[in-house]
């Protein structure tokens, strides 16, 4: 069956039209005929499940409440479908009940109906969906389901104004009607998240310490992180763990110690480096964030992210001529092939506007700073600007930078451009990144959602990187660092909004 897995049940519907390969027709959802390869045989309808508009009581609009239980419409579907197997004529109307507690989650769920089997699944399947956050006290909601089985004589459109009807009173004539309230138009139901909540892109130990300290427990995410780095000294996932531990507890400069132990153990590895910097920008430890940096691109020069993450580094500790020298010294740094798709667009606007800087800062070096950028075709960039940049210290993988603004459009390696403004640089498939995206001017459509899909992991396994937000008004910048960690393959993660 193709839908919803989790570590304990398979969702998804039983019956349907996938292409077939065997005689019978049996490769997907209940095929009837016969066919090889990838053509398709004849196959029966589907067995259907309708639903209407829910009846709310509360102040969630029912709209987003149908959202979100579409959302979940195999999973009830399979409640359905399950029973059908061994009951063929089973068919019928589902009325179910629950309530919506203030943090979203439905505190109870009833249904009735059609079998006492389907019935039962379907308010379990409804006590695990987790609807938005309600403004004030609960919701009540009464939502029908009807389940047809195939070929059956009841005409869509009947089916669904059955649905939707209910038997009205006869008014009274002898009793004063208040006029109605004008309509309120309603806004359109929120776009489902980017991606998932970090912490579920996250397995194991790491994990759990995270966990921990998201509900507030720093003590016990501090003890279960060092108990680990003292069993697993050579883990650098441990180190990591015990970093934001300490990060959490206020104690920075413990934080800094514990990701420069990264560098400790794997100091021969520029990427390691790279990561381990990515970590100590965000304790204050410029100094030693630019050490690893430098002692990186002098390992590898060829691994482009080196050279701008120095560069903007030595710009955050005040070194504009230090990073203007960083950031051409990776201009001029030869390709290899197929590698570090768009960096040279990146790289030249990075020329451009960190020289902007530099001549803001140091008026003198004008000149000097005009004619490097001239002996590269390179020439001043002044626009105000907003970036966000994907790093990721693990080769030969592919991970995905999404951006989506307030209008719903999305931006992404498929579709590189927002209609309210911004592009996308290009698609990195080959690791390290970087991936840019670029809003000149003030931002049109705030808040942006911005997202990580990690499309290919690779041989290197997990990910681990950096999502930078860069804003540039035209004489300097400001910096705000996400680092992010993904252990699982073709995870999808929201890494918060900009405004």
């Amino acid at each position: 069956s193709t839908g919803f897995d989790d570590s304990n049940t398979v969702y998804g519907p039983l019956f349907g039209s996938k292409a077939s390969s065997g005689s019978s027709g049996g490769g997907g959802r209940f095929g009837a005929g016969s066919g090889r390869g990838m053509i398709r045989a004849r196959v029966a309808t589907p067995p259907a499940v309708h639903i209407a508009m829910p009846v709310v009581q509360g102040s969630l609009d029912k709209n987003i409440i149908k959202r979100y239980i579409k959302r979940n419409i195999n999973r009830i579907s399979y409640c359905y479908e399950r029973e059908l197997l061994a009951k063929p004529t089973l068919e019928g109307t589902v009325s179910t009940q629950f309530l919506i507690e203030a943090g979203g989650k439905v505190k109870s769920a009833t249904a009735t109906g059609v079998d006492e089997t389907v019935a039962k699944c379907v308010a379990d399947v409804i006590k695990t969906i987790e609807f938005p956050t309600v403004t004030d006290g609960t919701v009540q909601v009464n939502y029908p389901f009807n389940f047809r089985i195939a070929g059956s004589s009841n005409d869509d459109d009947e089916v669904l104004a059955a649905l939707a009807a209910a038997p009205a009173p006869r008014p009274d004539t002898n009793v004063a009607v208040a006029p109605l309230p004008p309509a309120v138009e309603l806004p359109p139901p929120p776009p489902p998240p980017l991606g998932d909540d970090p912490l579920d892109a996250l397995d194991g130990k790491l994990q759990i310490v995270m966990k921990s300290i998201r509900k507030k427990d720093t003590a016990g995410a501090l003890d279960f992180a060092t108990k680990w780095r003292n069993s697993q000294p050579g883990d650098v996932l441990a180190w990591i763990g015990l970093g934001e531990a300490l990060e959490a507890s206020g104690d920075r400069a413990g934080a800094a110690r514990a990701y420069g132990s990264i560098i400790d153990l794997f100091g021969a590895r520029a990427e390691y480096r790279r990561f381990a910097g990515e970590r100590l920008e965000r304790t204050g430890e410029r100094k030693l964030t630019i050490d690893t940096y430098r002692r990186a691109v002098a390992d590898r020069p060829d691994q482009l992210t080196g050279h701008r993450l120095l560069a903007y580094a030595l710009l955050r500790d005040g070194d504009q001529a230090g990073a203007f020298a960083a950031i051409l010294a990776g201009v001029d740094q030869t390709l290899i092939a197929d590698r570090y798709a768009g960096a040279p667009a990146i790289f030249a606007r990075d020329a451009g506007m960190i020289g902007t800087a530099y001549i803001a800062a140091h008026l003198e070096n004008k000149d000097h700073v005009m004619a490097a950028l001239r002996k590269r075709s390179l020439s001043l960039v002044t626009q105000p600007s907003t970036r966000f940049l994907l790093y990721w210290e693990t080769d030969a993988n592919d991970v995905d930078l999404h951006i989506r603004d307030k209008n719903g459009n999305e931006a992404s390696f498929s579709n590189k451009t927002l209609a309210s403004g911004g592009e996308l640089f290009a698609d990195v498939t080959t690791g390290f990144g970087p991936e840019c995206f670029e809003i000149n001017g003030k931002l049109p459509a705030p808040p942006y959602e911005l997202g990580v899909h990690y499309y290919a992991q690779g041989p290197m396994g997990y990910g681990m990187g950096l999502l930078q937000i860069e804003r540039f008004d035209g004489r300097g910048f400001t910096f705000e660092d996400r680092p992010y960690i993904i252990m699982r393959d073709d995870a999808r993660i929201s890494l918060g909004k900009v405004r």
